[in-house]
């Protein structure tokens, strides 16, 4: 394996000694991959686009944020700026490498959006995005073209999974009564707390190499690793949940949120519904407790599940209070 990591390092090494000028053009395609640019992405559709369009990307984003950190536990693998002190970490991550979590996102999300619009000049320019996404991960040293690769595949194939499945499951959601809904809700949310700490627990006598830490803390001595955390997986499932209950609330008071309406409309929904989901985020980061204790870990889900929920459930009421939507489309 060093030797596959070792040519893989040289194909890294070839296209990080091209230039710093690619830094900033990098740095933007990898953006473009993370959870950040999905979290604003999924609001934006839900609320002012298309709300079925949105709930979709939603959905891929936790689910395939969600097995990304089992999968990176089951391979333990390192980053190439651990093993290699010539790998400039041009960013930083505390996590295993494989597989790569913005290839597989970028692939499976942006994936979706081309499949839920069908524009193929849209289709171009998103394989294009996805591609160069990839590349950006490699470029900036965090991870290797194997990394990348696996990202990709595993991103394809939850995209085919979903759309095969996504209308049986609907229909299967759809015959739930309200309360069948939440167990079922709160059911899939554990489980993406589950597959991680099982992973984890085998490979509880294993030891990351020394090697591996001294060399990522001399290259990112303010992001050592960490990757065996299980914050993002504690977020992920608590998103989940709330974003479920949110959907199963407004189902049940309103049914399935409208997003069409004037541009202005439109317009102010996004903004007032991105203003309560930063409050409620970073309100209750300044008042709950940091780190990986009980208590702080039961506290985080319950931020994000509030956060989800507000995402799909109460921002809809809000609009409809305000008089920012048209009256909702019944679908229960």
């Amino acid at each position: 394996m060093d030797t596959v990591w070792q040519l893989e390092i040289n194909l890294t090494l070839f296209l990080q000694n091209l230039g710093s000028w690619l830094n900033t053009p990098m740095e933007f395609f990898t953006f473009l991959g993370s959870e950040y640019a999905f979290l604003a992405l999924m609001p934006l559709f839900y609320w002012s686009v298309d709300s079925a369009t949105g709930l979709r990307i939603g959905l891929m984003l936790l689910i395939s944020n969600g097995l990304n950190t089992p999968l990176k536990f089951l391979f333990h693998s390192p980053r190439p700026y651990w093993i290699d002190p010539n790998v400039v970490a041009l960013s930083s991550e505390t996590s295993f490498g494989m597989p790569s979590g913005h290839a597989q996102m970028a692939a499976s999300i942006w994936g979706t959006l081309a499949a839920s619009l069908k524009r193929r000049w849209l289709t171009i320019v998103l394989i294009f995005m996805i591609l160069m996404i990839g590349i950006s991960r490699i470029y900036l040293g965090v991870h290797f073209t194997s990394d990348v690769l696996v990202g990709w595949a595993i991103g394809v194939l939850l995209l085919v999974v979903f759309l095969s499945l996504e209308k049986r499951v609907a229909a299967w959601f759809t015959r739930k009564n309200t309360e069948e809904r939440i167990v079922y809700s709160i059911a899939i949310s554990f489980v993406f707390i589950l597959l991680p700490l099982l992973i984890r627990f085998f490979l509880q006598k294993w030891e990351m190499p020394a090697e591996w830490i001294a060399n990522a803390i001399a290259a990112a001595p303010d992001h050592p690793p960490a990757p065996f955390n299980l914050g993002g997986t504690i977020s992920i499932a608590g998103t989940l949940l709330g974003t479920l209950a949110g959907l199963v609330f407004q189902l049940k008071r309103n049914g399935m949120f409208d997003a069409t309406g004037a541009p202005w409309q439109r317009i102010l929904r996004y903004l007032v519904g991105m203003a309560g989901m930063l409050l409620i985020w970073s309100g209750l980061d300044l008042l709950f407790p940091g780190g990986e204790s009980i208590l702080a870990l039961i506290l985080r889900y319950v931020r994000y599940a509030l956060t989800g929920f507000w995402m799909t459930g109460l921002a809809p009421l809000v609009f409809q209070v305000l008089k920012l939507s048209n009256p909702p489309t019944r679908k229960s």
